[in-house]
């Protein structure tokens, strides 16, 4: 199974593929082999994830206009700054042109509002790429992209302090509430 996996994809509906082989009683043994199975299929959604976090961020900062669309279309819902190492992103944000750190800050701030327990497995990462600006900048003299990067570190820090109050929860059990009725 591990050889396999080597070659194999995620499998999204594990349940309907389990289904296909005709596990009708589930042994002992049985039930190893598909936790092992779904470690491993575990396994690989972190990969897809890490490729097409590559794929995605790559694109910053030479082919912004690649990174939005791509972005909208495949990463809003999942937590793919979880993927991707928080010196490499640094270092491309910083690299992008003003307007673009301003439109990345306002596409992360959408994003924590409207995901909010989608992305909370990345917020370790978001954490640390606010580490990494805030000691960039410290010392620095003002310049515009200064400015800039202060201010996405402090969009950030928003993501980060709603997490920690818990006012993303609030809202989403307002919306839930709202829903039921």
């Amino acid at each position: 199974m591990n050889i396999s996996s080597l070659k194999s994809k995620y499998c999204p509906n594990v349940e309907e593929e389990l289904s296909k082989i005709a596990i009708e009683q589930v042994e002992g043994d049985m039930q190893d082999i598909i936790e092992h199975f779904n470690t491993l299929n575990t396994q690989l959604l972190d990969k897809m994830y890490k490729e097409k976090a590559e794929n995605i961020f790559k694109c910053i900062p030479m082919k912004m206009e690649e990174f939005y669309e791509k972005f909208d279309r495949e990463c809003m819902n999942i937590p793919i700054f979880k993927y991707y190492d928080v010196y490499q992103m640094f270092q491309r944000i910083s690299c992008a042109s003003n307007e673009d750190i301003v439109l990345i800050k306002e596409k992360l701030l959408d994003r924590a509002e409207r995901y909010t327990k989608e992305i909370e497995p990345e917020m370790k990462n978001i954490k640390q790429l606010k580490q990494v600006i805030d000691d960039y900048l410290k010392g620095k003299d003002q310049s515009i992209k200064i400015v800039m990067l202060k201010e996405f570190s402090t969009g950030l820090e928003c993501i980060l302090d709603k997490y920690k109050t818990g006012i993303f929860s609030k809202n989403e059990s307002v919306k839930d509430d709202k829903s039921a009725e």
